[in-house]
């Protein structure tokens, strides 16, 4: 059997197998934590004390989307633009009284004189029909 070391201090020491084996074990999960932190952005609180990052940087990166995202975000918003162009006027009219203008089902029955559930049911049935030309579009 081969005799196994480990760097402690700049210095080799020969351990055991078992002690080799839960060494590097440990440094590889220690790595992994370290990519997996990275790729989620997360980072560790006492980098704060020693000064390798800012709270400023914290800040502008939980407020700020990926390319990735922002890319995503543009393509569903034109393909969002382009489905309600494609609904009739009157769903196009329901859209916009309450995702542009932030009246209420039961503001939008009163302003009406329909029922909040009829209402209720349109816009429904408006939010179907969208997420089929989206998912259309968008995975076509």
């Amino acid at each position: 059997m081969s005799k196994k070391y480990i760097s402690v201090e700049g210095t080799l020491v020969e351990v055991t197998e078992a002690v080799y084996k839960e060494y590097y074990r440990l440094a590889r999960f220690e790595r992994y934590q370290e990519e997996r932190d990275l790729e989620k952005g997360t980072f560790a609180y006492e980098n704060l004390l020693n000064g390798e990052t800012s709270r400023g940087d914290l800040v502008a990166d939980m407020l700020q989307k990926s390319v990735e995202e922002q890319v995503e975000l543009n393509i569903l918003s034109e393909a969002l633009r382009e489905a309600i162009n494609i609904l009739k006027k009157r769903d196009q009219e329901f859209i916009y009284q309450i995702y542009f203008l932030g009246k209420s089902i039961r503001m939008l029955a009163d302003e009406t004189g329909r029922s909040s559930s009829a209402l209720s049911r349109q816009h429904i049935r408006i939010m179907k029909k969208l997420k089929d030309m989206m998912s259309c579009k968008y995975y076509a």
